[in-house]
Parts: C-alpha cells; sequence; structure tokens
C-alpha cells in the first residue's frame, strides 16, 4: 500500500536510483531484478515497469524500451487507413503502456498484448488490401 501513493512511487524512483547510483547510465544489467531485486526492500517490489527498466538497463535502457514501444505503435499507425483503425490500434497500445507504467510488465500480460498486436496489424493489412483491391 506504501508504494501506491504518489509519496510512495516517487520514494521507489529515488530508491531505484540510489540502486544503480554506481552506474545510472546502464544500470545493473539484464536479470538483476528478477536475480537480486528482492535484496532491495525500500522499493516494494518494482511495481512499475520503468523502475525495473531503470535497475535492469539505467537510463539507457529504458529510453531504448521507450523507443521500442514508440517503434511499435509508429508501425500500426502506418499502416491504418482510416480513423477507426488507428483508435484500434490507440486502444491497444495506450492501455498497455498505462497498465505497465503502474504495475510492470509480466510475461502472460506481454503475451497477450503481443498477440493482441499481431492480430491488430494482420488485421488491418487485410482490411487495407481489400479496400485496394
Amino acid at each position: 500500500v506504501n508504494g501506491s501513493s504518489i509519496d510512495g512511487r516517487s520514494g521507489q524512483l529515488t530508491a531505484a536510483f540510489n540502486v544503480v547510483e554506481d552506474n545510472v547510465l546502464f544500470g545493473k544489467g539484464n536479470g538483476y531484478v528478477k536475480n537480486y531485486g528482492s535484496n532491495h526492500s525500500e522499493l516494494y517490489g518494482y511495481e512499475s515497469v520503468f523502475l525495473s527498466m531503470i535497475v535492469d538497463g539505467g537510463i539507457v535502457g529504458l529510453l531504448i524500451f521507450l523507443v521500442f514501444y514508440w517503434l511499435l505503435y509508429v508501425v500500426l499507425i502506418n499502416e491504418c487507413y482510416d480513423t477507426n483503425q488507428r483508435n484500434r490500434v490507440r486502444a491497444l497500445i495506450i492501455p498497455f503502456f498505462i497498465s505497465i507504467s503502474l504495475t510492470g510488465i509480466s510475461y502472460s500480460f506481454f503475451t497477450f498484448f503481443a498477440l493482441f498486436y499481431m492480430l491488430t496489424y494482420f488485421n488491418i493489412r487485410n482490411q487495407n488490401n481489400q479496400i485496394f483491391d
């Protein structure tokens, strides 16, 4: 409960930067949160994808993740032909981003996102092929 308030979240962010203070740019390395994250009880369980990205990959890793996520959005938006398709893309991308910002990424949740992403992509491509044929 402590981590869910604004003060708790800012405290978690400060704690994440304290964990990686020796290498803020690149963090502790991929897998650090999984293997050694429990050693840092001040983070209250890495409730946000940003916290785990900062600890694992540092500022550079977080920026790479954000650029990758933005590119996923751009690829889908560039395939869209009309407003309904764009709204479907936004309905997929924005809620998932908000969710992982607040709770982090679980593999099962990411698998559902990846499946819906591919289904949306191929559905939009098929609709566009039917329009232009």
